[in-house]
Parts: structure tokens; C-alpha cells; sequence
């Protein structure tokens, strides 16, 4: 999967590629905002989608696995913004 930012004079950047088993859209979700980059498969991909709605049942239902997946999203986030960082880093 390759995520790219869409700029505002049509052109687009691409920010990273992922693998499978990566999450995407997730800050969307933690920040109820529209999502501020485009994602595209490279090849066939098989999605899941977990929407707001499901990951609120699951937080009412089952407490502890909402938190494990809280967990398991904040330190995927926090990996990329350390790559982020890293790449700022060597670009400056």
C-alpha cells in the first residue's frame, strides 16, 4: 500500500509504503476528522474494516481487548512518527 498527500495544487507526495498487516485511517478515528492522506493497494489487498461504531462495542463489550487494541495502535503511531522524525532529521 502506498499513502500519498494530496497538495493543494493537484499534485500529490508520496509520504511511505506498508505491507500487509499494516493499520490505516486510524487517526481518523481517534480524531473524528477527515483523513488527511490517500491510500492506494499496490496489488490485490484484502481489507478489514473496523468501524467507529464496532471499536465502541467492542470498548463497552470487552473492556480489556478494546485497551490491548488502544495499546497496540498508539505504538504503531508512535513508530511512525519516529520514522518521520528520522527522515526530517536526514533531509535537514
Amino acid at each position: 500500500m502506498t499513502v500519498s498527500l494530496p497538495l493543494a495544487d493537484g499534485r500529490s507526495v508520496r509520504l511511505r509504503s506498508f505491507g500487509p498487516g499494516t493499520i490505516i485511517g486510524e487517526m481518523a478515528v481517534y480524531t473524528n476528522a477527515p483523513r488527511s492522506a490517500d491510500v492506494f493497494a499496490d496489488e490485490p489487498a484484502r481489507l478489514r474494516r473496523l468501524t467507529l461504531a464496532a471499536l465502541r462495542k467492542l470498548e463497552l463489550d470487552d473492556p480489556l481487548t478494546a485497551q490491548e487494541w488502544h495499546r497496540f495502535v498508539v505504538k504503531m503511531m508512535a513508530s511512525r512518527l519516529a520514522v518521520a522524525d528520522e527522515a526530517l532529521r536526514a533531509a535537514s
